[in-house]
This record gives structure tokens, sequence and C-alpha cells, in this order.
């Protein structure tokens, strides 16, 4: 974790869609807790992606595509 003008990156080895979806359900409610916060700051998940194994990604492919809907961004790198 850390903080770069203002910008907070995490780094997480989330590989399957569960723990993927409980990472970033994790990060809204602490982005979500910070903007209510009255500090009135405006905040985005953006959500990058480093599939380790075509065949996991073949056989979760579904589960992939709904695990992300909590980012505002996804960007996925090639396998």
């Amino acid at each position: 974790v850390d903080t770069v003008h203002g910008i907070t990156i995490l780094d997480d080895y989330a590989h399957h869609p569960v723990e993927i979806l409980a990472s970033l359900a994790a990060v809204q409610s602490m982005l979500s807790s910070l903007l209510h916060s009255g500090n009135g700051e405006e905040g985005r998940i953006i959500a990058i992606f480093q599939p380790h194994r075509y065949s996991r990604l073949a056989s979760l492919f579904h589960d992939f595509c709904n695990c992300f809907h909590v980012a505002d961004f996804v960007l996925i790198s090639p396998v």
C-alpha cells in the first residue's frame, strides 16, 4: 500500500474470481468510508489484472467477467 500524488495504490495477489471480488469489495468499502467522511474528495477504483493461467481463465471466464463489476475501470494484461 502506498499513496502517490493523492492516489492510493494497493497490490493484491487475488487470482481467482471469488478472491478478486472480495478484494474489490474491501476496497469499495474503504473508498466509501473515505468519501463519506466529508473531505470532498472523489474516488475511482481502477483494477489491473494479470491472469496467470490460460486454463483457469478459460474455465472460469464468466466468473472473471462478473467479478470486476465493482471497479470503475478494468485493465487486463495478456495471459
